[in-house]
């Protein structure tokens, strides 16, 4: 039996003490079965985990906002006044309706889209998680504005 020692705790467990990461049962979790019974808890209250996480890694939290910032400015094509004031009402449509909704690329920009208005769709935040960077992903048309 191989032992290893826990990310979370530090403690050094038998190998029987991780569970997988993978599906083929190659790999196994960084953390034992103890400490990831903790994590399902922030999992389950994310909303307080995330804040707390913001809170903690300042500094990662502004680097994957510039990286993401960097992204949407790299694949902006030059845009007429009509198309630039398309965008802010997509923007508008969802700050007005709420944090449940969200302003979604039809094609992701890490596959490769573009950010002009034709690209753009304001979709439940639900949809937007489900969906993911996903390209065929079918959103109902009751829960989706495209201008």
């Amino acid at each position: 039996m191989k032992i290893k020692r826990c990310s979370h705790c530090g403690r050094y467990l038998g190998e029987t003490s991780f569970y997988f990461a993978d599906k083929n049962k190659v790999y196994r979790k960084s953390y034992c079965k103890k400490c990831d019974s903790n994590r399902c808890y922030l999992k389950s209250n994310s909303a307080e985990y995330l804040k707390k996480w913001r809170e903690k890694n300042k500094y990662k939290n502004r680097m994957y906002k510039s990286k993401r910032r960097a992204a949407k400015k790299n694949q902006t094509a030059l845009l007429t006044d009509n198309e630039k004031r398309k965008i802010e009402t997509y923007y508008m449509i969802s700050r007005y309706l709420g944090d449940d909704w969200h302003v979604d690329h039809v094609i992701s920009l890490s596959k490769g889209g573009l950010h002009p208005p034709d690209n753009l769709m304001v979709i439940t935040a639900e949809d937007n998680l489900k969906k993911n960077n996903k390209i065929n992903y079918e959103v109902d048309k009751i829960y989706q504005f495209k201008i």
